[in-house]
């Protein structure tokens, strides 16, 4: 499935380049944070709260942000929307469509999730992670990836980590031992 998604993935993508949207004000980067937010996971909610805090704090200039969660309920308890952060919940039947509009809208992607590269309990959260990468990339975003860990992945799976993992733009791993197995995997270089 995973060498499938790839397909899909590039061929998506080439075909939505074209109706990318352009930024009214080139002062303002438009982000798309992709979370797991909104799922009761605390720890993914404390992430995301760090994450755009620290965004806010760069000092690169105005930063517009949509967030999207599972249950954008559950993930208004711990972060609060403003004129500069918005929170969206795709819908589950049209789920990596949502995603696709989302990013026609966006500068940048961010991923923001420790276990990005794990298969955790099955191999949809990484399908979803690697898509919005993925579709993000081929679109023309720039793509950063934060504070992400790996684990155990079948075949077809790390060739789509692998594809979508050499052109990330920026790279952060949690820990040393997520970094040497994303080099195992031939992912050339990362920082922690």
């Amino acid at each position: 499935m995973g060498y499938l998604l790839w397909f899909l993935t590039k061929l998506i993508g080439r075909g939505l380049r074209p109706f990318r949207s352009n930024p009214g004000d080139v002062d303002v980067q438009r982000c798309l944070l992709i979370t797991y937010c909104g799922a009761n996971n605390t720890g993914a909610e404390a992430r995301t709260k760090i994450a755009i805090e620290q965004i806010r704090r760069s000092g690169r200039g105005k930063i517009n942000m949509t967030a999207m969660a599972f249950n954008k309920k559950n993930m208004q308890r711990y972060i609060t929307e403003d004129k500069d952060l918005q929170i969206v919940e795709p819908r589950q039947a049209l789920f990596f469509f949502d995603i696709a509009r989302l990013l026609l809208r966006s500068d940048m992607a961010l991923l923001i999730e420790g276990s990005g590269f794990r298969e955790v309990f099955s191999s949809m959260m990484l399908w979803y992670f690697l898509y919005s990468l993925g579709l993000a990339q081929q679109i023309g975003l720039a793509t950063i990836v934060y504070a992400a860990d790996t684990g155990k992945l079948k075949k077809s799976n790390i060739f789509f980590t692998q594809r979508v993992l050499k052109r990330v733009d920026l790279l952060m791993m949690r820990n040393e031992q997520s970094r040497e197995q994303l080099i195992k995997w031939g992912v050339p270089c990362c920082n922690i």
